[in-house]
């Protein structure tokens, strides 16, 4: 569908695939479902009602589309390319995994419940491990890089807190906070909201705030 222009699709299947990057909902007026992911992959709604996701594709002939070889990734890798070689692949087909969180709501909801589940799957949290010579008590359940009482607006994410300058007098924070959702996504998680910095950083004298670029 094109709401501009008139769309002949002689592709089904190929023209009706999207990079799944996050996540992929569909949804209709009784029934929303979605599927958050943890790595990039192919998805799309072949027929009313359903999707499906491509977690990897291997080919074992050519598929005619341009390459001039088959799209046969081995975990060995190859032989090289003629004159010097037969580029023959070697080893066994690459196997790849992942997870796939499936949620299921009421009405249009799709978006919700994706924009929520998303961010936590695709981001988790990475668990480091290193020798010391001293006591680390690692008991500490849980860890908050704000103030633990004060609970960001629900379609606002803390996206980077950074220490990326200190003094004996004063220390320079990069923070990141991110909407959720696009506009017209939801009904009211889709709106603006304002967030307070004295909230955000209680015990913090803020001297001065600058907006930076997306890169920081």
């Amino acid at each position: 569908h094109r709401p501009t222009w008139n769309l002949t699709e002689f592709q089904p299947v190929a023209g009706n695939y999207y990079p799944v990057n996050a996540a992929i909902y569909i949804e209709n007026d009784n029934l929303a479902m979605s599927i958050a992911v943890d790595r990039s992959q192919g998805g799309g709604s072949i027929t009313d009602g359903s999707i499906e996701v491509m977690v990897h594709r291997r080919t074992l002939v050519d598929d005619f589309r341009g390459v001039n070889e088959p799209i046969n990734e081995t975990d060995a890798g190859m032989t090289h390319y003629p004159p010097y070689g037969d580029a023959k692949r070697i080893g066994n087909g690459l196997v790849i995994s992942g997870k796939h969180r499936i949620s299921l709501s009421s009405s249009r909801s799709g978006a919700s419940i994706s924009r929520s589940l998303m961010d936590g799957h695709f981001s988790e949290p990475l668990v480091f491990a290193a020798s010391s010579h001293k006591n680390v008590n690692f008991r500490k359940a849980e860890f908050s890089a704000i103030d633990s009482s004060f609970e960001l607006p629900e379609n606002i994410m803390l996206i980077t807190f950074d220490q990326i300058a200190s003094t004996a007098a004063s220390q320079t924070l990069l923070i990141r906070l991110g909407h959720q959702y696009a506009k017209g996504e939801d009904d009211t998680l889709s709106k603006a909201v304002d967030v307070d910095f004295k909230d955000v950083l209680p015990g913090y004298e803020i001297q001065s705030i600058t907006e930076r670029t997306l890169s920081g």
